[in-house]
């Protein structure tokens, strides 16, 4: 991951060094405006640097956060919410717009992203809260994968701090959104799949519905057996 984000780091820079000497500036342009007009032709040309950039430094961070070393973890998070949050430079008002480099798609993929770094942060009311609006844009641009994973995000958190009942609610939806979508089995891996449904006997056991496990299993084998 290191080497990952010096390289992107270095490729951005050597960008923005190339557009400053070769651009055909105005005369009299302050070099502030040069600079604002040599990073919007970057994104206009890379618009997916920043959540590439993000992406990795995300992983790094997960990466400390198993090595305990948790002062640099929550920096390089820090450094992928502010990417996740604001990429590409998009003003708030151009969201969703024509200067909006953003699909549909790739903005609520974002605002997952958004979330599970809140969550990483201890930051659980904005988590919260970014994590429903993701649930509306894929609601209403009817992203069925997007809201497979806002489903399980909704379990796994719930089942964090003890709302067993609601997280085996959202494991149901994610099961049910999975079965009403026949063309998803493509894309959802067997991982996935598997993690829904051990999820979901997990909560069984919680609530103490044991006559559900051996369904909830031979659900579990079907779906695999579907899958492939």
């Amino acid at each position: 991951m290191q080497i990952n984000i010096k390289f992107l780091n270095k490729f951005k820079n050597e960008e923005m060094l190339s557009c400053l000497k070769t651009y055909k500036f105005e005369d009299n342009t302050a070099d502030n405006r040069k600079e604002e007009i040599c990073k919007d032709k970057f994104y206009a040309d890379y618009y997916n640097y920043d959540p590439f950039l993000g992406n990795n430094y995300f992983y790094a961070a997960e990466i400390y956060l198993t090595q305990k070393e948790y002062e640099k973890a929550f920096s390089y998070f820090g450094v992928a919410l502010s990417l996740f949050k604001n990429p590409s430079d998009v003003k708030d008002e151009e969201i969703g717009l024509e200067k909006d480099f953003f699909s549909n798609k790739e903005r609520t993929r974002l605002k997952i992203l958004t979330a599970i770094v809140y969550l990483r942060l201890g930051e659980v009311d904005k988590f919260e809260k970014t994590l429903r609006e993701s649930y509306y844009l894929a609601n209403e641009f009817q992203l069925e994968r997007e809201l497979i994973t806002y489903y399980i995000l909704e379990a796994e958190y719930n089942y964090r701090i003890g709302n067993f009942k609601k997280s085996l609610e959202f494991s149901e939806r994610a099961e049910n959104a999975l079965k009403s979508s026949p063309g998803l089995w493509y894309e959802v891996d067997e991982i996935t799949i598997n993690y829904i449904y051990s999820l979901r006997s997990a909560n069984l056991v919680k609530v103490k519905n044991y006559n559900e496990l051996p369904v909830n299993r031979e659900k579990l084998y079907s779906a695999i057996f579907l899958d492939n």
